[in-house]
């Protein structure tokens, strides 16, 4: 946990997904996981937000479970995976 708070979250809106062995094993955990309710869907879980004046380091109290489900799969198979971002990029989407 305390390596998944170190580490920006990774949206899930627009990506670019090219088919590789790696991307397709991702892609099939991501896939299972949104088609069990307990895993995209755990009890208790709300997608509305409570943020606080400290957004980034307090819990905010909600769950967005296709990029919760996508960050827990990216950390666990790669640890540090901002490295594979290309983030001259995000300036194209603004």
């Amino acid at each position: 946990m305390d390596l998944l708070k170190k580490e920006e979250q990774v949206g899930s809106g627009i990506i670019f997904v090219p088919r590789t062995k790696r991307t397709m094993e991702i892609l099939k955990w991501w896939v299972m996981c949104s088609l069990t309710d307990e895993c995209i869907n755990p009890p208790g879980a709300r997608l509305a937000c409570n943020f606080k004046k400290d957004q980034f380091n307090v819990y905010a109290d909600c769950f967005r479970f296709d990029q919760s489900v996508l960050n827990l799969l990216l950390l666990n198979k790669y640890q540090n995976f901002n490295k594979y971002f290309i983030r001259s990029m995000v300036q194209y989407f603004y």
